[in-house]
C-alpha cells in the first residue's frame, strides 16, 4: 500500500518537500503518477509528508469495518502503549521525540516506522503528545 510504503521510508530515511517517494511507489506498481498526484493535490496533500499527515486512506476513501484512521496496532496494544507512555513521561519526562514510543514498540515487536507515522498523523508528535492527543475512539469504531 502506498501509504505504508511512504510512512516507512519517511520514518527511516526522512523526506523532501516533494512526491518523490509516492512517484517511486507508483512507478514500481505500474501506475501513472499524474492522475494520482492530481487527486492528492485536490485533497490538499502537497508532498510525501503531507500524504502521511493528511492523506490517511481511511479519511480519503472512508473508514473500514475495523478502523476510522490508519493505525497498525490493535486497540488493546495502542491503549497499552498510551498507558505505559503516560507513566514513563510522568517518571522521566518527555524529550520531544518518540524515544519511549520506539522503545515500547521494539520491546513488543510491533511495526516501528508505520506506527510512528500513524501516531504523528493523529497528533502524537512526541511521546507526551501521543498520551495527550492520540484517542483510540478516533481510530477504532465503537463496538456494536
Amino acid at each position: 500500500m502506498l501509504w505504508e510504503y511512504v510512512a516507512e521510508k519517511i520514518a527511516t530515511d526522512g523526506h523532501e518537500q516533494s512526491f518523490t517517494l509516492t512517484e517511486v511507489w507508483l512507478a514500481g506498481h505500474g501506475v501513472k503518477p499524474a492522475p494520482v498526484l492530481m487527486f492528492l493535490e485536490a485533497h490538499r496533500v502537497r508532498d510525501d509528508f503531507s500524504l502521511i499527515i493528511e492523506g490517511d486512506p481511511h479519511k480519503l476513501f472512508g473508514p473500514t469495518a475495523d478502523r476510522l484512521a490508519q493505525m497498525p496496532l490493535e486497540r488493546q496494544d495502542l491503549e497499552a502503549l498510551i498507558t505505559w507512555l503516560d507513566s514513563q513521561c510522568r517518571r522521566v519526562g518527555c524529550d520531544d521525540t518518540h524515544r519511549l514510543t520506539r522503545e515500547w514498540l521494539r520491546r513488543h515487536e510491533k511495526p516501528l516506522g508505520l506506527t510512528e507515522m500513524s501516531l504523528l498523523a493523529q497528533g502524537g508528535g512526541c511521546d507526551c503528545e501521543v498520551v495527550l492527543n492520540v484517542v483510540p475512539a478516533n481510530i477504532y469504531p465503537a463496538a456494536v
